[in-house]
């Protein structure tokens, strides 16, 4: 018996000792988590909302599970900086209740509001808010509106936020973009305390993302170029990006039987969104239009120009957005349309009605049922969606 547990080891690893007791679950896919997702609403369209202000939501965070915060809800942010908390109660109709909040004026004028400025880590308690003119950035409380802190370490004005997902609502990481260059690390808790700054930008940054499960920082700056770092503040690799006039195609010259996606050359225009997705996926938009996916490794999986999507030469994306499964991609632009993209090969499989304006920003429901849009005229309209009715795994029970 030893020597066959000692072969095991050599040839396969250590098993851990639950594993001889108790055997491993069926691992199932994400999707198997909601017991109701074969039944369908017969409507795309649930809910809108409309805000008095009239002013365009920029920001949405929902939050909406009540097993996991105590008071579930959705966190707006309008362009005129009004923090908007709506209750979450699905049980009511028609009955959630709305606190409204001003986050100051304080912010500098020549800076664009836009998603990228605002994040709310996963207990519904805190905003934290940047492009402030005195190079900080804020955390303010979510119920009240009230200051809680505000916290400097920057050189210019700060430009960018994004946390770490965690499973404690108590501590996460908090990167943090700015006009000098850098990107800072920050640990989220009771106190907001500076871990590292990572540096390799020539420009301004305009989007960051922040992943703890994979330790890493990606970033983007109006310069064009994408860096990757890990949480210790190491340059792993700057991302290949590719110009928008430039067209992939595949070449038979390759590395190990491999094909090449050529030409790939630098990026002209900001960096406007990255995001990363904990199956090893990273996506960035540069320029108005163009998506890039690459692997961690910094290879180029697939890019794309989404103008062919829109009905309008004008078009331009405006908000994107990871699905928790990873297998889809959502976004959003000046046209009004939601489109759902498979995330491997960009590919559209659906697309929401039009709405009467813009869209600013997207959001998923804890339970990946319903898509909170943000737009223009101030409006959040709720789509009731499934990402089952395009899984392998349910087209047969979906078409039965």
């Amino acid at each position: 018996l030893i020597k066959a547990v000692e072969d095991q080891i050599q040839s396969f690893g250590q098993t851990p000792a639950q594993l001889l007791h108790t055997p491993h679950p069926h691992r199932n896919s994400a999707l198997h988590l909601n017991p109701l997702m074969f039944s369908p609403l017969r409507e795309e369209v649930c809910m809108v909302h409309k805000f008095y202000s009239n002013s365009p939501v920029v920001f949405l965070a929902a939050y909406t599970a009540p097993s996991t915060i105590p008071q579930p809800g959705v966190v707006s942010v309008t362009a005129n900086r009004t923090l908007v908390l709506s209750r979450w109660n699905c049980a009511a109709a028609g009955n959630s209740t709305t606190s409204l909040h001003i986050l100051g004026d304080d912010f500098d004028q020549s800076l664009i509001t836009c998603s990228n400025q605002f994040t709310c880590p996963g207990d519904n308690r805190a905003l934290i808010a940047c492009g402030y003119d005195d190079w900080s950035f804020r955390v303010f409380a979510v119920d009240t509106g009230r200051l809680i802190q505000a916290v400097f370490g920057h050189y210019g004005i700060v430009t960018c936020l994004a946390h770490s997902g965690s499973q404690s609502a108590n501590y996460c990481y908090l990167a943090s973009g700015s006009g000098d260059c850098t990107v800072k690390l920050w640990i989220y808790n009771t106190r907001r305390m500076l871990v590292l700054g990572n540096h390799g930008h020539e420009a301004e940054v305009t989007a960051v993302s922040i992943s703890s499960e994979l330790g890493l920082v990606l970033s983007g700056s109006k310069g064009g170029t994408c860096l990757l770092h890990n949480t210790r503040g190491t340059l792993l690799r700057q991302l290949s990006t590719v110009n928008p006039t430039d067209n992939l195609h595949p070449v038979d010259v390759s590395v190990n039987g491999e094909q090449d996606l050529r030409p790939v050359t630098s990026m002209f225009g900001p960096v406007h969104f990255v995001l990363y997705h904990r199956e090893g996926y990273l996506v960035t938009q540069q320029g108005p239009t163009q998506l890039t996916l690459s692997t961690l490794n910094g290879k180029i999986i697939h890019s794309s120009d989404l103008r062919r999507l829109a009905a309008t030469s004008t078009y331009r994306i405006t908000a994107v957005l990871f699905s928790a499964c990873g297998r889809y991609l959502l976004i959003a632009g000046s046209d009004g349309v939601v489109w759902v993209l498979r995330c491997h090969n960009l590919a559209p499989v659906h697309d929401f009605p039009r709405c009467d304006a813009p869209v600013r920003s997207l959001a998923l429901s804890s339970d990946q049922h319903y898509v909170l849009v943000g737009l223009e005229t101030g409006s959040l309209v709720v789509f009731y969606i499934d990402f089952g009715h395009w899984h392998h795994e349910f087209q047969e029970r979906y078409a039965a």
